[in-house]
């Protein structure tokens, strides 16, 4: 019988088997396991093999941005693309081709991510250590943006191979035992899949579970920091065949260090999965990935796929050390468009002062609320401080939009424990009945998927051009349409005209914002009276305001923050905010910004919300802790954390400087801290007590300090050392 006759006849086995058998065992029968080696030996020895373009073909922009830094393989792209889902029929799992095509997913067509990778099949489904994959292995580093659809482009070659590799283990079945039997060990972990945040972490892991719902035994084990680690390792004790284990970096050394069992089932390894690249080298994680390899098989005996946003001379030395010499890079990003999303409407708004940030931002809300009765708005703060400020604030004017009371509002940031992060994503995301609002800092700002935002609004400057991106990134996914708004202080407009340069955004001001709102509202009250038919979520938010004009609520919001806002709000809790934003801002080493135009712009700002009584640390400790400029007859003094607290009670004695501060406000992820100018570190989580202050709780579970590397360990001059060890 013909080779292609085989592979007619496995197609229909494979049909036959997904109609009738809803979960089968993750081995299969001896039936199915023939008819897919019948089927793979074909489709190997009939597949072309992939030619290496010449450097000439890659983009000449790319080509220009590295041109200092260290030489990147030529540019893969596979001749045979998959365009639809339907093409892989045969060519992964039935059962996972079910779950993709049919529940839960019901995909049709594919995103330029998924077609680029998953055209590399079947040779990249099968295992690494496999007869008939190409010599030198096939390890990837790929260019791909948040929200295109990377993590199934990356979990469907992973579980092919885990699942191939599972069928031809002579090994029995290990099943799970007795809640209270004594365990015999972990399963081998055939995929590690290394995420930066836990929230990135966990969906991931969830789409995992999706993908293999159809498998009988299997579910993706989810371990982080934050959480309590017994019922993390239980997971892993009792889970039949560990195929996909989503871990963070510092969580996954805890347990490498304390259980030897762990340890040795990470030697099974065959697919490291490092996501989000960029993010994990700038919050400080090269050690613990380097420790971590070291427990995994070398780079000739397991398969690395690198995703990134960003091709950085540090990812590309980390592609070096983790990937096998001869990997393939690909690029996702088309070369004729730009990182940040062009359907995505951008608007800088620069206010006329502190006293109407806030009602700008109001008037931002109810337009967005007007336009999109069910739409979300994320709203990112520069601190924790600020965002849960900026909660308890929106929780009193919220009455004013045109959904009122009905406005869903979910906070999110790292002084909050992982439970409650848990909870209020699944909330908001799970939102349909009005309009939802998360206001949250940088730990929602990549990766994270949230379907139906409308609006991104980031309350003052970004830390930096790719937080902005990544910011706006959160809207207009999947192909939709989204609307992103920067809100900026006077002080800040300058330095985000620098930092922000050749975006393609409009410019306003608070007053033609406020003009536009007024317009918006006045049209819905027209119709309202008129008794226009309109949408059921129309009427509702009609009704909810008992006959009053919508205009007239919108408008009255710098009254209640001024009668109802400023007396419930406690000065200190005031002075907190504008201390975590001191901060903040010493981390923004630009150029761009002088430290006495943050000086005034953060004591109006204090003294637009408090009415004078709110206090900003003295002029003596802010040059202590860097911001010489305020005070041209002392040196400026970076670095060391100074004790003492302010006359307002608050505690200012924890500000990290430059390297040389190894305290917690150089791990806060959205800098609610007083982080240094260090990059991105990584996620603080603070004391319950305070977010912004002392503690020892991180994100990845370790206790104690360690030291971060520095960014000039990253050099693109030649003859630099590479801080990396190949893995």
């Amino acid at each position: 019988m013909s080779a292609l006759r085989m592979a007619a006849i496995s197609g229909r086995i494979f049909s036959a088997a997904t109609r009738h058998t809803t979960l089968l065992p993750i081995g299969g029968n001896r039936s199915h396991i023939a008819a897919r080696a019948a089927f793979s030996s074909f489709q190997i020895s009939s597949a072309p093999r992939l030619a290496r373009p010449s450097s000439s073909q890659a983009p000449a922009l790319l080509r220009r941005t590295l041109a200092t830094a260290v030489d990147l393989p030529d540019l893969d792209l596979p001749k045979s693309a998959i365009e639809k889902a339907s093409q892989l029929k045969g060519v992964i799992d039935p059962r996972l081709y079910s779950a993709l095509v049919d529940a839960p997913f019901h995909y049709k067509d594919l995103t330029v991510p998924q077609k680029t990778v998953l055209s590399l099949m079947p040779e990249l489904g099968l295992p690494p250590n496999s007869n008939e994959v190409q010599a030198g292995g096939l390890d990837l580093l790929i260019k791909s943006r948040t929200g295109t659809g990377k993590t199934i482009a990356f979990l469907l070659p992973a579980l092919e191979a885990a699942l191939r590799k599972v069928g031809q283990d002579p090994e029995p079945v290990r099943k799970p035992r007795g809640r209270f039997m004594r365990n015999t060990g972990i399963a081998p972990v055939r995929t590690l899949i290394i995420s930066p945040t836990r929230e990135l972490a966990s969906q991931i892991a969830d789409e995992a579970n999706k993908l293999m719902s159809n498998i009988r035994d299997c579910r993706a084990v989810f371990i982080c920091g934050g959480m309590p680690k017994g019922p993390q390792f239980t997971d892993l004790q009792y889970s039949t065949h560990n195929l996909i284990l989503v871990a963070t970096p510092g969580r996954c050394i805890d347990l490498m260090q304390n259980s030897p069992d762990f340890a040795k089932a990470l030697e099974g390894c065959e697919t490291l999965v490092l996501d989000e690249a960029d993010r994990l080298l700038d919050m400080g994680f090269t050690p613990d990935i380097e420790e971590i390899c070291k427990h995994l098989p070398n780079v000739h005996n397991r398969r690395t796929l690198m995703f990134s946003a960003t091709i950085s001379p540090r990812v590309q030395q980390a592609a070096r050390a983790f990937l096998q010499p001869r990997y393939k890079y690909l690029d996702t990003v088309p070369a004729s468009e730009a990182n940040a999303h062009e359907r995505i409407q951008q608007t800088v708004i620069t206010c006329d002062g502190a006293h109407d940030q806030i009602s700008t931002l109001m008037n931002i809300l109810a337009q967005d609320q007007l336009e999109h009765p069910l739409g979300k708005a994320i709203i990112f703060c520069s601190t924790t401080k600020l965002t849960q400020y900026l909660t308890r604030t929106f929780a009193m004017l919220k009455r004013h939009l045109p959904w009122g009371r009905g406005t869903e509002v979910v906070e999110i940031h790292s002084g909050k424990e992982q439970r409650s992060r848990d909870s209020a994503n699944r909330r908001f995301r799970g939102h349909d009945r009005s309009y939802a609002v998360l206001i949250t800092s940088d730990v929602s700002a990549r990766g994270v998927d949230y379907k139906g935002v409308t609006r991104v609004i980031q309350m003052g400057l970004p830390k930096d051009r790719d937080t902005y991106t990544h910011r706006i990134g959160r809207t207009g996914r999947a192909e939709a349409n989204g609307r992103a708004d920067l809100l900026l202080l006077p002080f800040e407009a300058d330095s985000a005209q620098v930092m922000l340069n050749k975006m393609p955004f409009e410019t306003l001001d608070s007053e033609q914002v406020a003009t536009a709102t007024k317009e918006a509202a006045e049209a819905f009250d027209e119709r309202t009276a008129n008794k226009v038919k309109r949408s059921p979520e129309a009427r509702a938010m009609a009704s909810i305001h008992a006959g009053a004009l919508v205009s007239e609520q919108i408008s009255a919001v710098e009254s209640t923050m001024k009668d109802v806002v400023a007396p419930n709000t406690e000065p200190d809790d005031i002075s907190d905010v504008v201390g975590s934003l001191f901060g903040y801002y010493r981390g923004i080493r630009d150029g761009s910004l002088r430290d006495e135009e943050v000086y005034e712009g953060l004591k109006e700002w204090v003294d637009a919300l408090t009415g004078g009584a709110g206090r900003v640390p003295s002029m003596n400790f802010l040059v202590k802790i860097g911001y010489g400029g305020l005070q041209n007859d002392r040196p400026s003094r970076s670095g060391g954390s100074f004790g003492g607290r302010s006359r307002s009670g608050s505690d200012f004695g924890s500000f990290g400087g430059r390297s040389s501060f190894r305290g917690a406000g150089n791990r806060s992820d959205d800098r609610s801290s007083f982080g240094g100018s260090r990059g991105a570190p990584r996620e603080y989580q603070g004391r319950k007590s305070d977010a912004a202050f002392g503690g020892r709780s991180f994100d990845d579970g370790r206790k104690g300090r360690r030291t971060f590397d520095r960014p000039d360990k990253f050099s693109d001059s030649r003859g630099s050392r590479s801080p990396f060890r190949s893995y």
